[in-house]
């Protein structure tokens, strides 16, 4: 059978088959200290496709990567030098940036646009740094700006779908902040803390699909959600919904920003809400019926498909990562066959992502 290239560096070869059923071929990058390509569709878990090599890697224990918006790369936070690396999806390492972070980097976020990438480095100033990016060259010019008045301890960072901004979350209080953003510039003036901000140590940030709401999660599995605007910052707050047992490691809104979830420390490892961005948070769904693990503690990331239709949680115990059907009607569905042995992971996930809709395309 002769192999079948269907996207930037992946392959279908003897082994492999695409049914002639009409559905959207999707591509899961984990990470899990190397970094795992698989293939997915309605059935669940695929085959493994590659883990990307030249010593890309996120290594263990909270760290990140993020995926071009084209698809096309994925960059990883490290401990070790030069701190932050990249690779297309083919397996190709991009040269490392000719100017490096000053110390080891926690999380990493592309600008929605594709043109620039940054990182934060929770224990070294400026602690956070950004880079021009290029699909086809990799690393630019490191930006000469930096944002100001970060204390060390960050965590996490994102920008807002618009691109007009980069949120920034660390351990002293006010432990977010948000600085306007410039593919051209960089980082630029603060916008103005938000108001009765009740969180300590935010350890996660994220913006709502549309860019008009901006959620926060902290080290206490408490979360609470802003109205956003690029042009005038945080606006009003929506009232908080209950507490999860401890620390959120990640959260993420549904393609559709009608649902959100939280990854989180202790059982049941994943709580989703229905969300609504004129009332905000709604129902709790029901926690999973077959648990994320009986014995693991961290939950590390969530991260629902590209279709809504599915939900993955990666977490320290093997498998590592569990994956179960969606639905924003009903919630958490049948858990999927777990990856196959052959294809199995080492060590605790601590981030996965499905590829965008065109990426491996």
């Amino acid at each position: 059978m002769a192999t079948i290239t269907i996207g930037p560096g992946i392959t279908m070869g003897p082994g492999i088959t695409i049914g002639d059923r009409p559905e959207t071929q999707q591509f899961l990058l984990v990470a899990s200290g190397s970094m795992s390509v698989y293939s997915w569709s309605s059935t669940g878990f695929g085959s493994l496709i590659r883990i990307l090599g030249s010593g890309v890697s996120t290594q263990s224990g909270g760290h990140n990567f993020a995926i071009s918006p084209s698809g096309a790369a994925v960059v990883c936070s490290n401990d070790n030098f030069p701190y932050i690396q990249a690779s297309t999806l083919a397996g190709t390492r991009y040269a490392d940036p000719s100017s490096a972070t000053p110390g080891a980097t926690r999380n990493v976020a592309f600008s929605p646009s594709g043109k620039a990438v940054a990182t934060v480095h929770s224990y070294a100033s400026p602690y956070a740094t950004a880079y021009a990016w290029n699909d086809a060259t990799g690393f630019g010019t490191k930006y000469s700006s930096s944002p100001g008045g970060i204390p060390a301890a960050v965590f996490d960072l994102a920008f807002s779908p618009t691109g007009g901004a980069i949120a920034i979350t660390c351990y002293d209080s006010p432990s977010v902040r948000v600085f306007a953003w410039s593919d051209v510039t960089g980082f630029g003036a603060q916008y103005a803390d938000p108001s009765s901000l009740s969180l300590r140590t935010i350890t996660s940030v994220t913006f709502n699909p549309t860019g008009n709401v901006i959620v926060l999660g902290d080290a206490y599995g408490r979360i609470s959600a802003y109205a956003w605007s690029d042009a005038t910052g945080f606006g009003a707050r929506y009232t908080d919904p209950s507490s999860v047992p401890s620390q959120i490691n990640s959260l993420q809104f549904n393609s559709a920003g009608n649902a959100i979830a939280a990854a989180h420390y202790y059982s049941p490892h994943v709580t989703v809400w229905a969300w609504n961005n004129n009332t905000g948070f709604g129902t709790k769904y029901a926690d999973p019926s077959t648990p994320v693990s009986s014995t693991a503690v961290v939950s590390s990331g969530a991260a629902f498909n590209l279709t809504d239709d599915a939900i993955v949680v990666g977490f320290n115990v093997s498998p590592y990562i569990a994956a179960y059907a969606w639905s924003n009607a009903t919630g958490f569905g049948t858990r999927y066959t777990d990856i196959r042995s052959q294809n199995s992971l080492s060590q605790i996930a601590t981030s996965c992502r499905f590829l965008p809709a065109n990426g491996g395309q």
